[in-house]
């Protein structure tokens, strides 16, 4: 999936520079740009933005408030901390990540907007706890869509998964229709379980809301046997008799029977 996306940025004239680390900046002796200076070569530019991510402002209750491992105020599922008169929501928090089981540190506005909900009511009492995340998220790349939800491959396997993974390419809708689009789904599993542990998707077709069933599909521990055969619309001008998340579900259920057999 990386590799179409650095392609999409060449193809828009945007040079990528893959595992450089920059070491300092210096402005060129006529003063008018930058030099950025890296453990490979210098790279020129007219301005340069730093983006070095978030942390959590604790400051505040820094002292007050048991911390996660990850610098971030503990919360329980109801957004308590460990002064029970205290609630905390948002980019102050860790939150849990359901494929992975754990708290994670992620500043995104779905998590905060949930937490927050939360924490209204839980003034009152026990209410709404909130479930997790399974880090759902898009952009809109050029012409393109892309979306994610849960996690890559490399992340799966980072975390200890036995995971496997499966792509599908093709067009969104059957080829009869009098214009169509190509679509690129990969769809990740833990080879064991057989449970959905993530999917990314790319394509000029909308398929941001393919991420979400993703997402519901990794928050109730579904598997690729569930979603292959699961009962989805079917309209040409929308999608295949089955809908490409039935489709890669079967070439992921296709694919363990392969291995199977080898073995």
């Amino acid at each position: 999936m990386s590799e179409i996306i650095v392609s999409s940025l060449e193809a828009h004239d945007v040079d990528v520079h893959l595992n450089s680390k920059v070491q300092s900046f210096e402005t060129t002796s006529d003063g008018r740009q930058v030099s950025i200076i890296t453990n490979d070569e210098p790279i020129l530019a007219d301005f340069v933005i730093v983006c070095t991510g978030f942390v959590p402002n604790i400051d505040l209750l820094a002292s007050q408030v048991q911390l996660d491992q990850n610098g971030a105020i503990a919360t329980n599922q109801w957004q308590e901390t460990s002064n029970p008169d205290v609630l905390a929501a948002g980019d102050v928090c860790s939150t849990y990540v359901t494929p992975m089981n754990q708290k994670e540190y992620f500043a995104l506005a779905t998590h905060a907007i949930r937490q927050g909900y939360a924490v209204g009511h839980n003034l009152f009492g026990h209410i709404h706890s909130v479930a997790g995340s399974q880090l759902t998220t898009a952009l809109r790349f050029f012409s393109h869509t892309l979306a994610v939800s849960g996690l890559s491959l490399n992340r799966a396997l980072a975390a200890g998964f036995n995971a496997h993974s499966v792509t599908y390419n093709g067009a969104y809708r059957p080829y009869f229709m009098p214009s169509n689009a190509a679509i690129k789904i990969k769809l990740v599993y833990d080879a064991e379980t057989r449970k959905i542990l993530g999917a990314q998707f790319f394509g000029d077709f909308d398929l941001t809301q393919s991420a979400n069933a993703i997402s519901l599909c990794i928050q109730n521990k579904n598997r690729i046997d569930d979603l292959a055969f699961t009962d989805m619309l079917f309209n040409p001008y929308y999608d295949q008799p089955f809908n490409y998340l039935n489709l890669v579900a079967q070439l992921a259920i296709e694919k363990e029977a392969n291995v199977n057999n080898a073995h």
